[in-house]
């Protein structure tokens, strides 16, 4: 059959530069004798109910959900097995934005941790990383050239322009401590 008019036939073609999303067991994904996986197993024992009970989101109420006690405990008992001795500190690495929540996942029963704390303040772990975080932002650069983007569109642009600036700025950090007579 023919078309009846001239107009430009509309299809879908192959993406080639598409970012691929796909399924995988978090928990395999963590060697088993991990201490990520030991403070876990301790944190699943622990009454964590007077935290539980400061939560201001409830059911029913506007809010954004909190995270989950049991993950921030974890987290601040795995910085201290690795080395994060201070709360300023471990705060200052959140803060930064050189550790985050971002890469840690909770099904209700495991954490996986990628890395320790203390591994982003290597030099070399910086640079790698900041190897990464570039070619993030050039995919979403070429992503971004395809069509004009909306500002949700945009959101991944601007995510990976954020963490090369804060990996930079890491390795400003850790040049100017280890240059300093009490660095950290």
């Amino acid at each position: 059959m023919v078309p009846a008019d001239d107009a430009t036939p509309r299809y879908e073609t192959a993406n080639r530069e598409q970012v691929e999303l796909y399924p995988c067991d978090l928990e395999a994904l963590l060697p088993p004798g991990r201490a990520a996986r030991l403070v876990w197993r301790f944190m699943e024992g622990l009454d964590l109910s007077a935290f539980y009970a400061q939560i201001k989101a409830r059911d029913g109420r506007a809010g954004r959900p909190a995270i989950d006690p049991k993950i921030l405990v974890a987290l601040w008992l795995y910085a201290t097995i690795d080395g994060v001795g201070s709360a300023c500190a471990l705060d200052r690495l959140l803060h930064r934005g050189i550790v985050t929540l971002a890469r840690v996942a909770q099904d209700g029963t495991k954490v996986r941790a990628s890395a320790g704390v203390g591994s982003f303040r290597r030099p070399a772990t910086l640079r790698e990383c900041l190897r990464q975080a570039e070619q993030q932002l050039t995919r979403t650069q070429r992503q971004g050239e395809a069509a004009p983007r909306s500002r949700a569109e945009a959101a991944p642009h601007r995510a990976a322009e954020e963490r090369v600036a804060r990996v930079q700025e890491a390795l400003a950090e850790c040049g100017r401590s280890r240059q300093s007579p009490d660095g950290e």
